[in-house]
């Protein structure tokens, strides 16, 4: 059973095409804007698919 790091998810999206990398980088990005979201919001009050449609809508505003 193979092991994935962050260090070998690097390494994976470093070998794929430019277009490919560039949407793993949106989907990082929109996890790293959905955690936030999620860290910052109080408990019980929305939930993990409004803070990831959140998250994918304030990235593309960002990337645009």
């Amino acid at each position: 059973m193979k092991v994935f790091t962050a260090e070998t998810k690097k390494q994976q999206a470093q070998k794929l095409p430019a277009e490919e990398n560039s949407v793993v980088s949106r989907h990082r990005l929109i996890e790293q804007e959905a955690y936030m979201l999620g860290q910052s919001r109080a408990e019980g009050v929305g939930d993990a698919l409004d803070d990831w449609l959140l998250a994918e809508k304030r990235v593309d505003k960002r990337l645009a």
